[in-house]
This record gives C-alpha cells, structure tokens and sequence, in this order.
C-alpha cells in the first residue's frame, strides 16, 4: 500500500550497488556472485512485478516511474549507451511529471520519449534478430507448439525490463501529446484539395518495396516503414505512415512537388484501424490492383482546419477520378535535354551558365552578387555536363567499358532486370580511366576557386589523395545508375540514359549546427510564416532523414516585420515551438571535401528529382 516509485527507486538503487562494487563479477570461488546474480535477478522480478502493478493505477502520474525503469533498464541492457542518454535527457528535463505543465514543458517530454521509444525498440529488434532462429531451429525438434516458436522472443521480451518502460511511455504518450497540442496527426506534405479521393487503400510494411509499382487508380498506401529514401509510386495520392520524415527529407520534397499527401499518424491505435478497417494487402501486379481493395466505395481523406485529417468511406466520383487525383504525380510536359561537353574538365563561379552546370552551381553563381558580406558562400569548382560521356568516348583506355554499359544500359536489358543492369553499369563507371590533364584541370580548377586544400605528405600520400579525389568523381557519375533514380524517371516518362552529372566540388564546413528555413510553411501552404528546422552537425541528418524530431519553429512574418520595424529583437507570439529535436545522430567531419551530383535532372520544372544521385 505504500508508495510504489519509491519502492522501485529503492530496489534500483541497491542493483545499482551491487554493480558499483562489482559484485556480479566477482570469481573468487565462494558463491558470492552467484547469490548477487539471483539477488539482482529477483530485485529485476520484482520492480516489474511493482512497475505493471502502478501502471494499471489510474491516480498515479506514470511520469514519475520512467526514471527508475528507465535506469533498471540500463542495468541490464550491454550495450546501453542510447539508454544511457535517454535516461541522462529525462533527468535534465526542467519537470518530469505531467501535473500543471506548460505547452513548451510536455514538448521537451515528448522529445525525449520520442527518443526513448527508438531506443527499446532498438532494443526489442536485436532481441528478435538474436533469439528467434534459436527458437525457430530447437523449437520444432525438441516437440514444441508452433504458436509457443512464435512467441518466444515477444515473451522472452514481456518478461524483461524493456517490456515496462515500452508500458510506461505507452500510457504517457497520449496524455503528452494532449499537453503539447500535437494530436494525432502531423501533415509532411499538404493534399493539393480539402477532400482526397481514391479508389484503393493498400497497406505495407515499406514504402521502399512499392515504389515500382504503377497503380492502375489512385490509391492511398499506409505503410509502417518509411526512410526518406523513397520515391512515390505512380497513381499514389497519398501515403498515410507511422514513421515522421522530416520536412526537407527527399520524399517529404517530393512529395509535396507531386502534390501527394504525405502525412504522420502519432495515434497506433488509430493506424492499426486504418490497416485493418480500410486497407487490402498491397499488390504485387497491375493484375491484382486491378482487382482493388475489395470495397465497393471510395476512400476520402478530409484536411482539417487545424491541421488534422479525417477519413471515411463514399460513393464513386461519378466515374471521374478525383480532381487531386488528377492533379497528382508528374507532368507530362517535363523534358530533359542532354547538353554537350563544352571543352573544359572544371569551371569556377564565372562559368555556371545553362548547359554547362547543374541548378546546385547556378544557384550559388545567383546568390554571390545577392548576399550580404557576413554570409559567406563556400568556394566551388564544377566538372560540367558530358564530362564523364567525353571521358567515356575518347580515352581509349575505355573504349570496351563505353561498349558495356552501351549494352548494360540499352532499354531492353535495363527492362528486362533492372536492378542487375544497373549494379554492374555503376560498377564499372567506377572503373573509368581518367587522363591526367583532367586531373590537372581539376587541382587547378580547385586552387583558382579558393579551395585551398593542403596534400600533405610525402609523393605517396599525395598520390593516395588524388585517388581518393578521382574515386570520388567517379562514385558521383555511377551514381546516374542508381535503381531509385532509374524509377523515379520512367515514372516520370524520362530517359535516365538523358541525365547528364556535373560534379560540384567544396570544402566541407565542419558545421556546429545545420537548418533549412521554408519560405512557405510547408505543412499547411500558409505564405505568410517560415518554418524552420535546425539540426545538430551536417544538413545531411535532415535530408537524410535520420529517425527522430529536429528542433522545429515557425515564424510569422508580419510580427517579424513588425518586430524589425519597432527595433525589438521578438514580438509576442512571433515564434510557435512545433518539436524540441529527438535526433540520436549528429555528424562531424574533419575538414574535407565534398563531391556533389549536379544533375540536369535534379530541379526540372514539374519534377522532384533532388536527392536521387
């Protein structure tokens, strides 16, 4: 009858002794760690016998709980470093219980059980990629039930401590995101019209595995799993996930330029009903999404004023497809033009011209007369359009590869297997003869912008160096045959074979911090607030995707006017916290350099093709 946290606090405290003292590994042949061992097993039993007990009481705030569960947790987990920072985030919150706390209060909260959501699910896939083929391979000869083969690991799991805390946060999580006025859904991509309507909903594990097919009516896919990596597949109006990409992350960008609504559903009970109620496995063949989810209504798909969605069923359109059915995917009037080799192995800022390089390089030629001289704009040096088909046509060292990728890439081998086609294509554009006065062209081209990269050591690793800086070339221009790309443009009836790959080169900026401002709140389509995304180390963890919450915020721009105009540094209610970050990963990198694609097929008019190479 007394206080459960207090109890549970006080058995973590004496696992915690037992293993400052090292007492667990003690091996001086007396049996003292053998009785540690069971006394640190029961003192386990018994704080989740105690935790399952307080979770089911309904007085009890189950913030006060997440940290003694949490550090238990850490105790018996290896390799618990993640834990370690999920628990030391927890403890550093200015208050860890839901009583009375302010908006700003239940969004850090929810950041960091965002991030220890992650953490034990991490924790619970590397227990099912351990354990389940033992399981599976002593299960059935020693005589065992199918179903108790099946259930091992997740019972093996419901009898650990990770099994509490996934209770814990479980119950916490709602009534957080009350608080933080987050509800259930969060809209990446906007829908082009208020109602949305499909023929079909499909559900799936991986966006990734659909993104061939070519849907016969527009659908809805719900998918469990997606990276960011991904393209949207033909005739998809609409991806519904649990997953929360980022709004700069490639498929969130292409998205919202195919006008497909890319949305978030926080609420798992909501989305396994989604799954169950109105969605059909998704087909494999045009044949089988031709027979369609099995319904006989519509599925519309309703955006709210406040953010949130709706949905339920409805007749037919009157054999029309819907308007923002009919106004997704791509159009059909992009072009893609195959500009030449103009003469020169590298060029600077002077010479990004049209047909020469790539929007990258142009758009940095642009902005250099247009900033001011405290925003500085790294040092560049492009290798332009039809370098790499030169290199191919002339260099007799190449003559036999130009004839095999010639052969790999031909419309009839890449159909018949892409992804093989392509794998050796990419292959052996890495092994492309170079001529030593492109190399030349390019040090020099490199030192002429201001790159002013050191090779240092002796004449071997100077040598090693310029390889590096050769298979870095390389690895950009076999990046034209990639399988997402080759995708992405047939399904935008494009040749791949059309794409041409400048290479820009720049110096790495060993960033303490990286962001993406929106000019227009992506979200919502509202013109008059920026949103802005702020990471820790390099952009790539945005558009990357990396799993987990960056620090998000809009901006309204008449009280930033207004602010600037008064000579305040902020007005009252100028700036809306919309997520604290939840990121596990920063990336840092000494000082380098990068090789970027450039691509005439990466921002065409009508066509997402950003982040494909």
């Amino acid at each position: 009858g007394g206080d459960p946290v207090g109890f549970i606090q006080c058995a973590v405290d004496a696992r915690c002794i037992l293993e400052e003292m090292g007492a667990l590994r003690q091996g001086d042949g007396n049996g003292a760690a053998r009785d540690c061992l069971y006394l640190d097993a029961a003192l386990e039993s018994q704080i989740r016998a105690c935790a399952e007990a307080a979770a089911g009481n309904q007085g009890l705030d189950v913030a006060r709980l997440v940290s003694p569960l949490l550090q238990n947790l850490c105790l018996s987990t290896g390799d618990n470093a993640e834990l370690c920072y999920c628990l030391q985030a927890w403890q550093g919150l200015p208050n860890t219980s839901t009583q009375g706390i302010s908006k700003e209060e239940a969004l850090l909260m929810s950041a960091v059980v965002d991030r220890m959501k992650r953490a034990v699910g991490d924790l619970i896939e590397r227990a099912n990629a351990e354990l389940q083929p033992i399981a599976n391979a002593v299960g059935p000869p020693t005589g065992c039930d199918d179903w108790a083969v099946e259930l091992f690991t997740e019972e093996v799991v419901r009898g650990g401590p990770a099994f509490c805390v996934s209770l814990v946060i479980s119950l916490l999580e709602p009534s957080l995101r009350t608080l933080a006025e987050l509800g259930s859904w969060q809209i990446i991509s906007p829908a082009p019209e208020k109602t949305l309507l499909a023929k079909n909903v499909y559900h799936a594990q991986e966006l990734y595995a659909c993104m061939k097919l070519s849907f016969a009516s527009p659908c809805v896919l719900v998918c469990d799993r997606v990276t960011g990596e991904e393209d949207i597949p033909e005739n998809c109006v609409a991806v519904v996930t649990r997953d929360s990409p980022d709004m700069l992350s490639h498929i969130a960008v292409r998205a919202r330029n195919e006008k497909v609504l890319l949305a978030t559903c926080h609420d798992e009970a909501e989305f396994e009903r989604i799954k169950a109620n109105e969605a059909a496995p998704v087909p494999t063949s045009a044949a089988g999404d031709a027979a369609g989810d099995g319904r006989n209504q519509w599925f519309a798909l309703n955006s709210t004023g406040s953010g949130s969605l709706t949905y339920e069923r409805c007749d037919a359109p009157g054999g029309q497809e819907s308007g923002a059915a009919a106004a997704t995917g791509v159009s059909r009037n992009v072009r893609i033009s195959s500009p030449k080799w103009r003469g020169k192995y590298a060029v600077g800022m002077d010479g990004f011209k049209d047909e020469v390089v790539g929007a990258k390089s142009k758009n940095l030629a642009g902005l250099r007369d247009k900033l001011p001289g405290w925003i500085r704009l790294p040092e560049s040096v492009t290798i332009p359009f039809g370098t790499f088909e030169h290199v191919l046509e002339k260099v007799g060292a190449n003559s036999a590869l130009k004839a095999d990728i010639a052969r790999l890439t031909s419309s009839d081998r890449v159909s018949e297997d892409p992804e093989e086609a392509l794998e050796k294509a990419k292959a052996l554009a890495m092994e492309v003869s170079i001529p030593s006065e492109m190399r030349a062209a390019v040090v020099e081209g490199m030192r002429e912008a201001g790159i002013d990269w050191r090779f240092e050591g002796g004449s071997k690793a100077r040598l090693r160096q310029e390889e590096q800086i050769e298979a870095a070339i390389k690895s950009v221009w076999a990046s034209k045959f990639n399988l997402r790309a080759y995708y992405s443009l047939h399904k935008a009836k494009l040749n791949f074979m059309d794409v041409r790959m400048a290479v820009l080169i720049q110096k790495v900026v060993n960033a303490k911090y990286a962001f993406v401002i929106h000019t227009t709140n992506p979200s919502t389509g509202d013109a008059g607030e920026v949103y802005c995304e702020v990471v820790k180390g390099l952009g790539e963890v945005l558009v990357g995707n990396y799993p987990g919450r960056a620090l998000s915020f809009t901006c309204d721009k008449r009280a930033l006017a207004a602010a600037s105009e008064s000579g305040q540094e902020q007005a009252a209610g100028m700036i809306q916290i919309e997520s604290f970050p939840s990121k596990s990963v920063g990336l840092y990198l000494p000082e380098s350099l990068i090789f970027r694609s450039d691509s005439n097929g990466e921002d065409l008019e009508g066509y997402a093709g950003a982040g494909l190479y």
